[in-house]
């Protein structure tokens, strides 16, 4: 993964650590750049 390619989850995961609940955009930013769910996702 490039760093162009680590702009988005960087600072999700940031706010994750923090305890934050993120886990609706993490999931809806990974159907984004995957146009649908990705494999690992239900």
């Amino acid at each position: 993964m490039t760093a162009a390619r680590l702009d988005w989850p960087v600072p999700l995961l940031v706010r994750l650590h923090a305890g934050e609940d993120v886990k609706g955009e993490i999931e809806a930013a990974c159907r984004e750049r995957h146009d649908g769910p990705p494999e690992w996702m239900p």
